[in-house]
């Protein structure tokens, strides 16, 4: 008899717990991510959408240490970023941006080119 109401008391908790959770739950979080290669390293092109807003970064890794860089980010077609960046000792180049999510789809992308080369890499990615 104690294990029936142990087990009664168990399983009516859990079912007022879930309702809560559900209630406290915030907006959902979506992550999309595009990743390559890029003059001998790696690149990575990745949008994070939460609370109403676009997250967007581009790395390169493992690229020549020292070498300079011209990255461009694009929102719909529109620029907003455009920096020279110089490959740190690792060989890491970092971009970053915040955004407003728009209505409806939204695409991101990027270019880097190592200056003096015009070699680089590219990527786009579509947000829903």
């Amino acid at each position: 008899m104690k294990l029936v109401r142990t087990i009664a008391l168990t399983t009516g908790a859990a079912a007022l717990a879930a309702p809560l959770a559900l209630l406290t739950a915030g907006p959902a979080a979506a992550d999309v991510e595009r990743n390559g290669v890029c003059r001998g390293g790696t690149f990575e092109l990745n949008v994070e959408t939460d609370d109403g807003r676009h997250e967007v970064s581009v790395d390169l890794d493992r690229v020549t240490p020292g070498t300079a860089w011209r990255v461009t980010i694009r929102h719909d077609g529109e620029r907003v970023a455009k920096r020279r960046i110089v490959a740190d000792a690792e060989g890491d180049v970092e971009l970053e941006r915040t955004r407003a999510n728009a209505p409806g789809k939204d695409t991101w992308s990027f270019k880097a080119r190592q200056i003096g080369t015009g070699k680089g890499c590219q990527a786009s990615v579509t947000v829903a």
